[in-house]
């Protein structure tokens, strides 16, 4: 049954909520409070995870439960999250404006509630988050949000203040453009690597991987930050759940051709290196691999290919799981599948398996391992107008068409590879693209 939703005025509406909740916190503890770091709200897919916060007695699950209800039946009375019309409205100008004076607010915990609100209207689930982050741009939400990110601003804030700023970056190039270039943001987020910073250089190193992943503008912009690389760098030599995600973001900024030269510095390669002896068995062990093969070919120019024919030989390393985890991960991001909690696009796989094609000794270890099946996958999904060709936007997918037709050339180049191409059925394949196109 759909929740009506009451007219109000935003004054009536402001004072409604803010008494209340004022009372509540003051019961609780206002800003001099902080939450352990990984103790802390957590929203995925939608809905707000409860989790106990140092800074709030909670003496029993029902209770800590029941202050929760109270929270967020309050704010209900704003904004009803649990309404069928929450999710199929765009949210207005005066709706953001109101977030706006929350997370500006003196009072952390109702910041922290604000943000957790703006990440529901922008995360990929909500059906008008495109609108919704169109509209954040125009009234002005960002640079609030670039505000709170440095170590001034309360743990719980922070925190949820990041997840808002990365979703917004997700898929989007001019969030990304918008977020990249806010006056010391790239600072904060440096300084924000640091261990220091608790659970929030894990969010801080998604707000980069998202900037660089999907915008290629930005990327210059990022590594021209003094210290970010560096940071990324330490952060992979640390835990496995830092070291996944300063991987991934150390990918992200290598597929930037006009950056390559700074990106391929010591300190990083070693990362990338490091990273592919770990022993670790899991799937997330095996995507952080994976994204580390990935990055390292990336960044291998002409005069000097990445001879994964000579490194898959060699001891020490587990680089040939790796690239056989790279071409898992291309028929993973043609279904639209995760491997080890992400998504990756076709275009971001085929970056790193066009630069190993370019080297002769490769193609037949990337045949061997099962690459042509997967194109195959790859062109019927784009003659089809699959989930993976839908999610990409034209340019990019245009790319992603070059780079996969471009492997092919190459492996085609070699005569006793020739059979299985035609064998994998390829030749059919580009044939039904070109008519289909």
């Amino acid at each position: 049954m759909v929740k009506a939703v009451r007219s109000f005025s935003w004054p009536a509406c402001f004072e409604l909520f803010s008494s209340p909740l004022k009372r509540l916190v003051e019961r609780n503890g206002t800003k001099g409070s902080q939450p352990n770091s990984r103790n802390r709200h957590v929203l995925t897919s939608n809905t707000v995870e409860h989790t106990t916060e140092s800074g709030l007695d909670y003496s029993s699950l029902e209770k800590r439960n029941a202050q929760h209800d109270e929270i967020n039946s309050i704010l209900d009375q704003v904004e009803p999250m649990d309404s069928v019309s929450c999710r199929l409205y765009p949210v207005c100008s005066s709706l953001f404006a109101w977030f706006d004076a929350q997370l500006s607010g003196d009072n952390d915990l109702i910041s922290a509630i604000a943000a957790i609100r703006l990440f529901e209207k922008v995360h990929a689930v909500n059906p008008h988050h495109a609108e919704n982050k169109a509209q954040m741009l125009l009234c002005g939400v960002v640079p609030v949000l670039a505000s709170l990110v440095n170590l001034e601003t309360p743990d719980r804030v922070r925190h949820h203040v990041c997840c808002v700023l990365s979703e917004l970056a997700f898929q989007d190039a001019t969030c990304c453009f918008t977020i990249v270039n806010q006056p010391g943001l790239l600072d904060d987020l440096t300084l924000l690597l640091d261990p220091a910073a608790g659970q929030t250089q894990e969010d801080a190193a998604r707000i980069v991987n998202n900037l660089a992943a999907f915008c290629e503008h930005s990327v210059p912009i990022l590594v021209k930050c003094p210290g970010l690389l560096l940071s990324l760098a330490a952060m992979a030599a640390r835990d496995l759940d830092a070291r996944h995600i300063a991987i991934g973001a150390l990918n992200s900024l290598s597929r930037c051709g006009l950056s390559r030269p700074a990106v391929a510095v010591e300190p990083v390669l070693c990362a990338l290196a490091h990273a592919l002896e770990d022993p670790g068995e899991s799937e997330r062990h095996a995507a952080t691999r994976a994204s580390a093969a990935m990055a390292l070919a990336n960044l291998t120019g002409d005069a000097e290919p990445l001879d994964a024919h000579r490194l898959c030989r060699a001891p020490g390393n587990r680089f040939r799981e790796a690239v056989e985890g790279i071409v898992v991960l291309f028929e993973l991001s043609v279904l639209r599948r995760q491997r080890g909690g992400i998504l990756f696009r076709p275009y971001s796989v085929l970056y790193p398996l066009h630069q190993l094609c370019r080297h002769p000794p490769n193609r037949a270890l990337l045949v061997a391992m099962g690459l042509l099946p997967r194109l195959r996958l790859f062109f019927a999904a784009e003659a089809a107008g699959g989930p993976a060709a839908a999610a990409e936007r034209d340019a990019v997918r245009g790319r992603s068409l070059v780079l996969a037709i471009a492997i092919v050339d190459n492996i085609a180049a070699e005569a006793d590879l020739r059979p299985a191409v035609r064998d994998a059925g390829l030749a059919s394949a580009l044939r039904d693209l070109a008519e289909g196109a």
